[in-house]
């Protein structure tokens, strides 16, 4: 279940991190076939960072989400992409929040397991 998860926030992230990256930047491909295989390993790269910042340090993950809102929110001269910032922002801190939970109780499932395996 979990594996599934981080594939979705993986592919999530990909798809967000080149959306950011074309709405910064003015792209142009001299070489379609290298910009674009560069563009989509880079965007790989950072997903699996951001995906991994998801599920350990979710409040980082938050903290750059709502920081890249106000950026955006800035360039566009509306609140619409704060606001969308600040609900993702919310979403990854609930999912971090759950998964921590769920790793924390595995973890002291797995130490109970432990003692009782010592005192027989």
């Amino acid at each position: 279940m979990v594996n599934g998860i981080f594939a979705i926030v993986l592919v999530v992230w990909i798809v967000v991190l080149l959306i950011l990256y074309h709405k910064f930047f003015e792209v142009y491909y001299f070489d379609l076939g290298h910009g674009m295989l560069k563009e989509i390993c880079t965007a790989f790269f950072l997903g699996l960072i951001m995906t991994g910042l998801t599920f350990y340090l979710w409040w980082l993950t938050a903290i750059i989400i709502i920081i890249a809102g106000l950026i955006f929110r800035n360039k566009v001269s509306s609140n619409i992409p704060l606001i969308i910032a600040i609900i993702l922002g919310v979403i990854v801190g609930i999912l971090g929040m759950s998964i921590r939970s769920d790793n924390s109780t595995n973890t002291d499932e797995a130490s109970i397991v432990v003692d009782v395996c010592k005192w027989d």
